[in-house]
């Protein structure tokens, strides 16, 4: 796994990436897929982030409607393509191993793969501040293969057991006292500020608010309860198109 201290510095209109270690998730995740090198790389909405240039193997491609002609020239001198267009109408014109979505707040990430030439079983890597991959999860021609989690230091780790724990909420009384304090302290807040009491248990409160027909109420509280797994990087593969 590269160091830092190998790294090439990047440009000053380039910018690491808002998560660490995203050259750490990639290369476990080629490892994970089994992607023969070398491997092509697209990354969607990337702005100025050049986390995934410089990497031995790795040919990069950003596209981005906010690119400026200075950011596409530092790319281009770190080896990488970059243009200044719209995701959900460009398309690379040969087949791609890796999708990287990177906070993809705001984009429609099934017009972005629609247009993305994800060759069968490439795989998308996708990471966010906020949320869980519930769209692509749902996809039938997506696989979940694995989640890299990051506890902040370096030391990534691979999950591929009981992936669906990712996507499912903690029942009230597996949360751990922490979690448990947290939850009440966000509902007194919100009973405090419309001056309503509490009717239920708070128990079954919560368990409503991990129901679908919770979800507004849990948005009028500020609150969101924890899934069973917590991670940073979620990995496709996508499924290999049927033959006739």
């Amino acid at each position: 796994m590269e160091h830092s201290h190998d790294i090439v510095q990047l440009p000053p209109n380039l910018y690491e990436g808002s998560f660490a270690h995203s050259r750490e998730a990639l290369t476990l995740a080629r490892e994970l897929a089994a992607l023969e090198r070398p491997i092509s790389l697209y990354y969607p909405g990337s702005s100025s982030d050049g986390s995934f240039t410089r990497l031995p193997d790795v040919h990069a491609i950003h596209v981005d409607s906010a690119l400026d002609d200075t950011a596409i020239r530092d790319f281009e001198v770190l080896g990488a393509e970059a243009y200044r267009a719209d995701a959900y109408t460009w398309s690379p014109a040969e087949p791609i191993d890796v999708v990287t979505l990177i906070n993809p707040s705001g984009i429609d990430e099934d017009r972005v793969l629609g247009m993305s030439q994800l060759r069968d079983d490439g795989i998308v890597l996708w990471a966010s501040w906020s949320g869980v991959p519930s769209r692509l999860v749902e996809r039938k021609d997506m696989r979940l293969i694995g989640v890299i989690s990051d506890p902040g230091e370096g030391d990534l780790t691979v999950d591929t057991e009981k992936l669906g724990d990712y996507f499912t909420r903690k029942a009230f009384t597996a949360l751990d006292d922490s979690e448990q304090a947290f939850f009440m302290r966000r509902l007194q807040q919100y009973l405090d500020q419309y001056g309503l009491d509490l009717t239920v248990p708070a128990e079954s409160l919560y368990e409503h608010l991990r129901a679908p027909d919770g979800q507004g109420l849990a948005r009028d509280i500020d609150y969101q309860p924890p899934y069973t797994k917590a991670g940073t990087f979620f990995i496709f593969r996508k499924v290999a198109s049927e033959t006739s």
